[in-house]
């Protein structure tokens, strides 16, 4: 439902759905960054993070039913995402560099991914 911004023009609301297998942090800013590049839009943004198993998943796909838009994710589980790309025949955003497209990417960088959500956050042991 567009509203008049003040500035002169009106913004397109428009419900994006965020799913993150871990605290949302890299599909959140990503997601931010490619809206700052449209003008006349606001998101309307529904964050769904922490998903790990399909009962989580489940929840998801009850609220993007619900308020449906777009859905952009970052699922490390081949299985959480294909039950997530299945369901909508336009299919989600998954972001590049993660799961299916970061394991081909990775050989091009001689290094082996780790695929593990919050992989990036891991707890460092401190030997006291």
């Amino acid at each position: 439902m567009p509203f008049h911004s003040g500035q002169g023009y009106h913004l397109r609301d428009f419900h994006m759905h965020l799913v993150s297998d871990a605290t949302g942090e890299t599909v959140i800013a990503s997601a931010r960054a490619c809206v700052a590049q449209f003008d006349g839009v606001r998101p309307i943004e529904h964050f769904w993070n922490l998903v790990r198993t399909q009962r989580q998943l489940n929840l998801a796909l009850e609220g993007i039913s619900e308020k449906p838009g777009i859905v952009i994710y970052t699922l490390v589980d081949r299985e959480l995402r294909a039950s997530l790309e299945s369901t909508d025949p336009e299919g989600p955003v998954g972001l590049s560099g993660f799961g299916k497209q970061g394991a081909a990417r990775a050989p091009a960088y001689d290094e082996r991914g780790v695929f593990q959500p919050s992989g990036r956050h891991g707890l460092c042991h401190v030997a006291g």
